[in-house]
C-alpha cells in the first residue's frame, strides 16, 4: 500500500544553510545534520538550471554549480588582467556611478574668485565636475 501525498516528484535544487543542513529551494525537503550529506545525489544547477549530480568538489559552496558553469567561471577568473588594474578599473567605474548619481542635485553657484580654472586640465574622473573638491591632484 502506497502512501498518498500531496509531494511532487522531482530534482531537488540543494542549497547549504548556515548551520550546515543542505536543503531544497523548490520545496520543504532537507538532510538533516545526523543523516548522511547529498553527496552523489542529482541537483539542479543555480547557474543554468541543468540537471547534474552533487560531487564533494561542487559542494563546497553554498549554492552547487554544474561541473560546465564552474569551469566558465574559473575561466572568467583566470584571465590575465592583473589585480592592481582589475581594482582600479572598478573603482573607477564606482566613482563614475557616484559622479552621475550626484550631478542632478547640484546646483552651480557663481565662482568665487575672477579665476576660472579649466576643466579640461582635470583628469576625466576627478569630482571636480560634480562641484566637489578636486581629486586629482590639480589644485
Amino acid at each position: 500500500m502506497s502512501r498518498k501525498t500531496s509531494a511532487k516528484n522531482h530534482t531537488h535544487k540543494y542549497f547549504k544553510l548556515e548551520n550546515g543542513i543542505w536543503a531544497c529551494s523548490m520545496c520543504s525537503h532537507f538532510v538533516p545534520t545526523n543523516a548522511q550529506p547529498p553527496v552523489w545525489r542529482k541537483s539542479i544547477c543555480w547557474s543554468c538550471n541543468t540537471e547534474f549530480e552533487l560531487n564533494p568538489d561542487n559542494m563546497r559552496v553554498v549554492q552547487p554549480l554544474c561541473n560546465e558553469c564552474t569551469r566558465r567561471k574559473l575561466e572568467v577568473l583566470d584571465t590575465d588582467i592583473d589585480v592592481t588594474d582589475w581594482i582600479e578599473m572598478r573603482e573607477r567605474a564606482a566613482r563614475e556611478k557616484k559622479l552621475q548619481s550626484k550631478l542632478p542635485s547640484i546646483q552651480l553657484d557663481e565662482p568665487e574668485s575672477d579665476v576660472v580654472e579649466s576643466e579640461s586640465t582635470h583628469s576625466p574622473d576627478c569630482e571636480i565636475y560634480a562641484g566637489l573638491e578636486c581629486t586629482c591632484g590639480v589644485l
